[in-house]
């Protein structure tokens, strides 16, 4: 009965595999957190937009006094500040999706550098297993023309 190939390395690959997928998990909740700080970015724009449009309106109007106006261009500054703050975390947060991309990428290749190098050696454990048989067939067919001059 032949051999079986056993790759002298399979633990190690089989432990890069489950980092790459380690790191695929990663990667992901670092998009689903980008997805939700960009969402949190767009609520503060459409709120800015809203408010801009209902002063405006309040404006055309003439119902907003001085005080109002006052307290409005407060509330308008705070929304800023707040789209300021979010753009930071947003930014920061794209930063960590690269990394995450990048780690991601890196294990990727290794893994696939092990994965090449069992091939190369399934390749060579099967030539090596091909050069056997010929040569026991050759020394299988040997004998039978020895038997048959005898």
């Amino acid at each position: 009965m032949p051999k079986k190939f056993k790759f002298s390395l399979e633990n190690i690959l089989h432990y890069r595999k489950n980092l790459q997928d380690d790191k695929t998990l990663k990667l992901h909740n670092k998009k689903v957190e980008l997805d939700h700080e960009q969402t949190k970015l767009q609520n503060i724009k459409t709120l800015k937009e809203q408010t801009l449009t209902e002063a405006k309106i309040a404006n055309q109007s003439d119902r907003m006094n001085i005080l109002h106006r006052k307290i409005y261009d407060g509330y308008v500054e705070q929304i800023n500040e707040s789209m300021k703050q979010q753009h930071q975390r947003v930014d920061h947060t794209h930063g960590r999706v690269m990394q995450a991309t990048e780690e991601l990428n890196e294990e990727t290749k290794r893994r696939k550098i092990l994965e090449k190098l069992k091939e190369r050696q399934l390749e060579l454990f099967k030539k090596d297993l091909r050069r056997k048989e010929e040569k026991d067939n050759s020394e299988i067919a040997l004998r039978k023309i020895n038997s048959n001059r005898h």
